[in-house]
């Protein structure tokens, strides 16, 4: 069992550790939910640090290495053999692709090519926005460029304003490993008034001690007013996980 104690308060700086050619595995999770549906995808890709620029940008390469998805329609999982041959499908489509993306040590993702919107949506949130100054618990900043990924789902033609905030939630040492607790809420909203509003709620955990993001949880739903549409009570649930 893991010793777990809480760390009293103090300044402390949020920030990545990437050495060139490090490889790095992460178990990416989506569950989608309605009602008493559900349908969740588990994916793990392993990245390496290929470069980095004279700005500190990191170039990494991500490759799949596991994948698997489960459904449950009113309460009822679907047999396995229902989904094998999706699955399949999946994973060769998925096999054939790998995802780019620049990452600084502030945490802030420049750019991500080579998988469609969707697909690419979980590998963004490898990008928490670290604070750039040292901080104490309880510390918020703010800084949208984490939800620019979402701002995909409303037409180019929209404009789309995007709000969000990260507070410093608390420290905690376990096995001898400083660890950092963020929370996140933020909207991605469009100008036109009556178009829904996405809000997003997350939570992450970051290793001080070894410059690491260890896993990062986000929320998404809609929120609509004036229920223009039906997926309104859908949620998306995305999650990152360091494997270790």
């Amino acid at each position: 069992m893991p010793t777990v104690s809480h760390v009293e308060p103090g300044p402390v700086v949020f920030g990545w550790r990437l050495v060139l050619g490090e490889e790095f595995t992460y178990a990416l999770t989506t569950r989608l939910i309605s009602g008493d549906s559900e349908t969740v995808r588990q994916e793990h890709w392993t990245y390496l640090v290929r470069d980095v620029d004279e700005f500190g940008v990191f170039t990494i390469r991500g490759v799949l290495t596991a994948f698997g998805v489960n459904s449950r329609f009113n309460g009822v999982e679907a047999s396995a053999a229902n989904m094998e041959s999706a699955t399949a499908s999946e994973l060769e489509r998925l096999s054939d692709l790998e995802v780019i993306m620049g990452l600084s040590m502030d945490g802030r993702v420049s750019w991500s090519d080579g998988l469609p919107w969707a697909d690419n949506l979980p590998h963004t949130l490898i990008g928490l926005p670290l604070p750039l100054d040292a901080v104490v618990p309880g510390t918020i900043w703010s800084d949208p460029s984490g939800l620019r990924p979402l701002s995909g789902v409303f037409p180019d033609e929209l404009g789309v304003d995007l709000e969000e905030e990260h507070r410093f939630a608390g420290l905690t040492n376990v096995n001898g490993d400083l660890r950092a607790t963020v929370v996140t809420e933020g909207l991605v909203r469009s100008e036109e008034l009556l178009v829904p509003v996405i809000r997003v709620n997350g939570h992450s955990e970051w290793s001080l001690s070894r410059g690491v993001l260890l896993s990062r949880t986000l929320t998404v739903a809609l929120d609509d007013p004036e229920r223009l549409l039906s997926e309104v009570g859908r949620q998306l649930v995305v999650t990152i996980s360091r494997v270790e």
